[in-house]
This record gives C-alpha cells, structure tokens and sequence, in this order.
C-alpha cells in the first residue's frame, strides 16, 4: 500500500467516525430504474455575475461539469448561457450574508437597468476577490482551516454566492435549492466539510446520498419566483 492510499483510507475512517456513513447513488447511476426516475427532465435557467478574478470560459467550464452531474443524478439541466461581469461584485466579500446581500441588490439592478421581470430561477455570482483567494481556498481544506467558499440565501434558496471556482462547491451549493425540508445527509456531496490533506488526496464525491436524491427529486420543479420563498 503507497502512502496516498494509506492517509486516503484513514481519511475515509475519520470521516466515518465523524459524520456517520450512508450511500451514495454513484453505483446506481446507469441502472434503468434510475435512469427512468430522473424522468420528467426540468431545465433550470441561472442568470450568472462575476468579479474581475475569473473569466467567462472559466465559469462554462465550471458550469458544464457541474451541468453534467445534476442531469445524470436528477435529470435537472442548467441553462446559463447568461454570464455578465459586474461591478457590483467587484470586491472581496468577507461574511456570507453581506455577500448574499450584494448578490440580491445586483439582481434588483439587474431587473431594473434592462427592465425584465423575475425571469431566472437561480442567481449565482463567482466573487472570487482574487487568483491568491481561489488558491488559498484551497490551501485552508488542505490543512483543516475551516473557510466559507459557498453560500446560499435561506429565504429564497436561490441566491448563490461563490468564492471558488471548484465544481464540488457549485454542485453542493444548487443542491441545496432543491433540500428543502430536512437536514441534508453528512455525506456526499453535501457533507458539510471536503476533506483533502494533500493535493490529490482526500474524501470528495459528487454524488447525492440516496435520501438527499429522494427530497431533491421531490423538490425538483419547486418555484424560484416567489417572493415568500421556496414552494
């Protein structure tokens, strides 16, 4: 046994320790059943803000991976062929629900400057604040310092805000739009921490438990566009 395959096991054990341990859906996938119960498929349109710190490309690149796995788990498919630079996200938010507030306000604006309705279903801003922040992300997971890299509002479960460009993050962040009424699982991609002690190295699946696929499936064709919040 090499020495990745050694920490990579004792990080597995500690996490199973710590969260528990439950199923994904990663071996059921291309089973026909599954594959049926994503049926009817629901497109999802994401209106998209960024920072001067990322590039259009990089956010395709980030959005289509991310597109991939909600249509192969959920047959959810994310149109977002809206993707704006802002200077209303220039700037480094530092707490979640100042960052979720400048993300709303630019939404507002948004609406107004161009004169439409509500005509999106998830709002999501790449406020990177700087290469050294999207990097040094990454350098916290590594060594255990806990660190916000997503967030998403709890009135509307639409407004997502990201410090990160990492399609795990993305990927948890929407899911939780769609995990509504009870405590997601602490495993897959929703548990609440990836563990990564070295690069390459680490406890990090995309994939939904199977109680958290259920409650998104139920929440699948929920209403974004409404002002009490989601339905």
């Amino acid at each position: 046994m090499n020495i990745r395959t050694l920490i990579a096991s004792i990080a597995g054990v500690f996490m199973m320790l710590v969260f528990g341990c439950c199923t994904t859906v990663k071996n059921d996938i291309y089973a026909e059943a599954f594959v049926v119960s994503n049926q009817p498929p629901r497109e999802i349109r994401v209106l998209v803000f960024y920072d001067g710190h990322v590039t259009e490309q990089q956010i395709s690149e980030v959005l289509g991976k991310t597109a991939s796995s909600l249509n192969e788990q959920v047959g959810i498919t994310l149109l977002y062929d809206v993707i704006l630079p802002s200077m209303c996200m220039r700037g480094h938010a530092d707490y979640p629900d100042g960052a979720v507030t400048r993300l709303v306000e630019c939404y507002n604006e948004f609406q107004t400057t161009n004169n439409i309705g509500d005509e999106f279903d998830l709002i999501i801003s790449f406020q990177i604040g700087s290469v050294v922040s999207d990097v040094v992300g990454g350098l916290f997971r590594n060594v255990f310092i806990p660190t916000w890299e997503g967030v998403i509002d709890n009135t509307w479960r639409r407004y997502i805000t990201l410090r990160t460009t990492d399609p795990w993050v993305v990927l948890h962040e929407i899911f939780h739009a769609f995990i509504l009424e009870y405590d997601h699982s602490m495993c897959g991609i929703m548990a609440p921490v990836q563990l990564q002690i070295l690069p390459g190295v680490g406890i990090k699946s995309r994939y939904l438990s199977q109680a958290d696929r259920r409650e998104v499936l139920k929440n699948k064709f929920r209403v974004f566009r409404n002002i009490e919040g989601p339905k």
